[in-house]
């Protein structure tokens, strides 16, 4: 049963190699947004979608028309003033969320890939979970907050100012105390998790990623700083 305050994105990312299995664990008990030309794709692969949402102009009528007599809602958004993937994040939050999970969104076009993981920081919310996950990597993004994350030892993991932010770490190989991180400046790269759990403190603005590889988790949790 869903319930209504999950949801997941399938972007349309061109050149990203689609795992059905991996959606379909992925958006288990959660909505499921495909965006526009995404379409397509879920009908190769016999998914079906809760939702499709966008300007229209990459999928055909006839996957419209297929979807459409399978119960899928049809969300008609022509704006061209945001991208399908911002119009999808609207929606979501329109219904409340709590966690937005978006994939398929950094395997296209450079200037929709670094959009894409900034729309993190213009639509971030402590309020909502959300994330890109993608070949088995994630990002998130975080601002002012305290951090408690949890994955497994040995995952790799980045920070990056956005612009910029001071960062603090426990559970890290490179430990950070009060690190200065400045977007084409500085930033932590190759660190890894010690243990299962780590604790960050971020002053600033901060982009953060995490390389899974498939087979670790990854949740968190925010406090205050």
């Amino acid at each position: 049963m869903k319930n209504g305050k999950d949801f997941v994105i399938l972007a349309d990312g061109k050149n990203s190699v689609f795992d059905g299995d991996n959606l379909s664990a992925l958006s288990s008990n959660k909505t499921l947004i495909a965006l526009d030309g995404a379409g397509e794709i879920l009908r190769k692969n016999s998914i079906v979608p809760d939702i499709i949402l966008g300007d229209m102009d990459s999928i055909s009528r006839e996957t419209l028309e297929k979807f459409l007599a399978l119960g899928v809602k049809i969300l008609r958004r022509p704006d061209q003033n945001f991208s399908d993937l911002e119009k999808a994040i609207f929606h979501c939050k329109e219904q409340g969320a709590q966690s937005i999970t978006i994939t398929n969104a950094t395997a296209g076009r450079f200037d929709h890939t670094i959009a894409n993981i900034f729309f993190l920081k213009k639509y971030y919310s402590p309020h909502c979970d959300m994330r890109i996950l993608d070949n088995g990597a994630a990002i998130i993004y975080s601002e002012n907050e305290g951090l408690i994350i949890r994955s497994a030892v040995g995952c790799k993991c980045g920070f990056f100012g956005t612009p910029r932010c001071k960062i603090f770490s426990n559970g890290l190989k490179y430990e950070l105390d009060n690190f200065e991180l400045i977007l084409g400046s500085s930033e932590s790269i190759a660190n890894e998790f010690t243990r299962g759990e780590v604790k960050l403190k971020i002053i600033g603005q901060c982009l953060l990623t995490f390389e899974l590889n498939g087979k670790f988790p990854l949740t968190f949790q925010r406090q205050s700083p």
